[in-house]
């Protein structure tokens, strides 16, 4: 509280910050005897909503940072640390979860980004879809994983389907799907394994079943007019 009193939150942002920190830092040390320990609102006027909105955004923050740490191997250690993380932060795991899958949602677009970049060059773009295929794979057999309520929230299938700017991509995710369908039919066979991706690939994009099926057909007449 004197640390508290020597902070002018009048002074500017950083300030201001300073003494959300505090607020932040004194909450998790004290945890459920701060309510009576940390006279926030008698001292500096300080509601209960604001406290918890400080709570929040700086849970948020730290987390934020946390994720950078979780790339496409999805290790499983880092996974566990970042959950006992958020639960020491006290984030709830819906915004855990939320934040999980945009971070998760980034690494995939990355992806994509990537292989537009280079549509000249089918075999990175084929590259980037398979390593899209296998970290959505990962992230799917994780959810089902023995123990998985001791691993990060959010785990789970990704989909780009009901994203605002959806809508304004989807031509381009259609350019990259039809490019792995054409790589799958080269052989000139389509088995289970290879529709399988195809399927998952398409909840991936947020495609529809007929308009898949329409880049399918396509992709195999292209692919047999080569034999």
């Amino acid at each position: 509280m004197e640390i508290g009193k020597r902070i002018d939150r009048d002074a500017g942002i950083g300030q201001q910050q300073a003494f959300q920190k505090l607020i932040f830092v004194t909450n998790l040390v004290f945890r459920d005897a701060s309510e009576f320990l940390l006279p926030w609102k008698r001292l500096f006027g300080v509601h209960e909503s604001q406290i918890d909105n400080v709570m929040r955004e700086s849970a948020k923050s730290l987390y934020a940072s946390l994720l950078k740490s979780i790339g496409r191997g999805l290790d499983i250690g880092t996974l566990i640390e970042v959950r006992r993380a958020q639960l020491a932060y006290k984030l709830s795991d819906e915004i855990a979860a939320e934040m999980f899958r945009e971070h998760a949602k980034k690494l995939l677009e990355e992806n994509i980004s990537s292989a537009l970049d280079n549509l000249n060059n089918r075999t990175q773009v084929v590259d980037e879809v398979k390593s899209i295929l296998a970290f959505n794979s990962l992230l799917t057999i994780l959810s089902k994983f023995p123990g998985e309520e001791r691993f990060i929230r959010g785990l789970g299938p990704i989909t780009l389907g009901g994203d605002s700017d959806h809508d304004k991509r989807v031509e381009d995710l259609k350019m990259l799907y039809s490019a792995y369908a054409v790589e799958a039919l080269s052989d000139g066979r389509l088995d289970d394994d290879k529709l399988a991706a195809l399927d998952q690939l398409r909840n991936i994009f947020g495609l529809g079943k007929y308009e898949a099926e329409a880049i399918i057909s396509d992709a195999k007449a292209r692919v047999f007019q080569t034999y």
